[in-house]
């Protein structure tokens, strides 16, 4: 199986799904074929189904041994397809990177393998045939998530530090004005952690770490910002759908965050997001008080 599986992979990536549409957040993940990619969750999951051919079995138990080893390669194979499309950073997906460095493509080859079965059955068809279904998942962040297994990869560690010492352009055209940004944790508690709010702006895109940037272009968060433990281990950013859902993330932003309305994406960098130079000043103002940058306590309301 292992040949089999390394020759697959390779074809796989080649043919992998356009990125934008592994951005979907509820992708279906319950029919053959399927993936989805919950950035609200962090995880990931695919689903693929084999049958075995009755001419080619010696009994209904060996069919059935049969079909779920087909439908668990072809779940592997899928697994390792959508990982190729996962974003690292703005521009960067791993098939990116797999382009760059061979060697970084094999480090995922092994841990596509070390995914886990999160579900799996077996039916018997009328012709005789066995039909197997299975489910494949891996965590996005956190310990043994994917982002911990890659982020030590020299190639991916390159591509992340590229992304934070790439120049970001002030924002010189006139941007509509935004509404009025949510008002700030009371001024007598210190601000626990930052949301970012980037509803409405369509062109932005989730992935495993963002950007924030100032209206006239100065960095406010990135990769080189946060603890590189933190990073590391893929926990750079959370995403939420509803400020409500942010919120209660009490763990990650504390009880009173600062919430900010973003009002632009970057060009050519769909994980970069503009905040007013107000806004900007705000946080890193707190952040110096509080120090939730470096911790990544970090929220984006998608």
């Amino acid at each position: 199986m292992t040949g089999k599986f390394k020759l697959t992979f390779a074809m796989m990536l080649a043919a992998a799904t356009a990125a934008g549409a592994i951005y979907a957040q509820e992708a279906p993940a319950d029919a053959p074929g399927q993936y989805r990619i919950d950035w609200n969750g962090g995880f990931l999951e695919v689903t693929a189904e084999g049958a075995s051919d009755p001419d080619k079995t010696i009994n209904q138990a060996d069919g059935m041994k049969q079909a779920m080893a087909v439908a668990c390669d072809l779940a592997l194979e899928k697994l390792a397809e959508t990982i190729g499309g996962v974003n690292i950073t703005a521009n960067t997906t791993y098939k990116d990177v797999f382009r760059r460095d061979s060697s970084a493509r094999e480090h995922v080859e092994t841990i596509v393998k070390e995914s886990r079965i999160l579900k799996n059955k077996v039916d018997v068809m009328d012709d005789g045939s066995a039909l197997g279904v299975c489910v494949r998942g891996m965590r996005l962040k956190g310990s043994d998530s994917l982002a911990a297994k890659t982020f030590s990869i020299p190639a991916v560690r390159q591509v992340i530090k590229e992304s934070v010492t790439e120049d970001t352009p002030a924002i010189v055209e006139k941007a509509e004005a935004p509404a009025p940004a949510p008002a700030a944790a009371p001024a007598e508690k210190r601000v626990t952690g930052l949301i970012v709010d980037v509803r409405g702006l369509l062109t932005f895109q989730t992935g495993l770490t963002v950007k924030i940037v100032s209206a006239d272009g100065k960095t406010v968060y990135s990769a080189e910002t946060v603890d590189a433990g933190r990073l590391a281990g893929g926990e750079m950013v959370k995403y939420s759908l509803s400020e409500e859902d942010a919120r209660k993330s009490v763990d990650r932003v504390g009880k009173t965050p600062l919430l900010v309305k973003a009002v632009k994406v970057i060009e050519n960098a769909p994980n970069t997001v503009v905040v007013s130079t107000e806004d900007a000043q705000k946080i890193l103002l707190e952040a110096a008080k509080a120090g939730f940058l470096k911790a990544g306590n970090v929220v984006f309301i998608i």
